[in-house]
This record gives structure tokens, sequence and C-alpha cells, in this order.
């Protein structure tokens, strides 16, 4: 979902992007508790608290009436956890477009600054085995990626 605040002229494209990850069943009836000031509910923590604090500032900006020399460029985007289809395809197809682009994401206890890299890593794993729960030769790949696993979460942080 995209929504674009029109510039008086002259201004740079400002992009804000929050994600909407969180998808339940149709049907389902989500309950939201208030409890000490806070929203509790499925999804709220990620992305939900941005997504309504951009929707917020939309509204704040028409009711103030307050014109930008740029265009605001609200982006709802999806898929953030998993490809970043959302944010690639809306960057793919505007990139010329784009002076300046912040994405919200969490906002639990702080505030990172300028970007953060998460890098993704693809690995096959082939066994020459065919049954995951054999206990004799010739075993699947299943075992050494379980071991692959648990020795990754074995290894400590430095931050």
């Amino acid at each position: 979902m995209i929504a674009v605040r029109r510039r008086t002229g002259g201004g740079p494209v400002l992009v804000f992007d929050a994600h909407m990850d969180t998808v339940f069943q149709p049907g389902l009836q989500i309950n939201a508790t208030i409890h000490d000031g806070k929203v509790y509910a499925p999804g709220v923590g990620d992305d939900t608290r941005n997504v309504a604090a951009l929707l917020a500032t939309i509204r704040a900006l028409d009711e103030a009436k307050i014109r930008t020399k740029g265009d605001l460029v609200f982006v709802f985007t999806v898929e953030e956890e998993t490809t970043f289809k959302g944010v690639n395809n809306f960057v793919k197809e505007n990139k010329s477009k784009i002076d300046q682009y912040i994405a919200l994401d969490g906002g639990y206890e702080g505030f990172t600054y300028a970007g953060i890299g998460i890098n993704w890593y693809r690995h096959h794993f082939i066994g020459p085995g065919g049954h995951t729960r054999s206990r004799t030769p010739p075993f699947s790949a299943s075992l050494p990626l379980a071991r692959a696993i648990d020795r990754i979460y074995q290894i400590e942080s430095t931050h």
C-alpha cells in the first residue's frame, strides 16, 4: 500500500516505510488488551506500531494543513522478515524518484540511525540416505543439518 502527499515544489522526495508482516487467517478474531497504557495483541510490536505511527502522521499533517516542498511517500511493505519482496519491488520501480528513504522497524528500546546489515545464507545439505528417521546407514542429510544448526547456536556473540 502506498500513500503520497504531494509537494508544493522544489523539495526532495522522502519515503517512509513500515512493514506489515503479521498475517492472520480470514475471520480470526484478534483481541487487544490495554494495561498501563500499553496495547497488547498479536503483531503489535513488529511492526504494527510503526504502521499506526505513519498513519497518524498522515492524519496529523492533513489536519494541520502542513504542506511540504517535497513529496512525502508512505509505503507499507510486506515480507520484511523473509524476502524483502515489498521494499525491493518498490525501490526497483521508483529508485530514480527517491531522494531519501526512512524505514521504521521495531522501536522497542531505542533508536538505530543509519543502516544495519542482515546477511542471508543458503546452504544445501546432501546425504546418501532418504529416510530422515533412519538409525542405520545410509543416513539422510537431516542429522548433519541438525548438528550444524546446534553448533551455530553454540557460537558466542561478541555484541
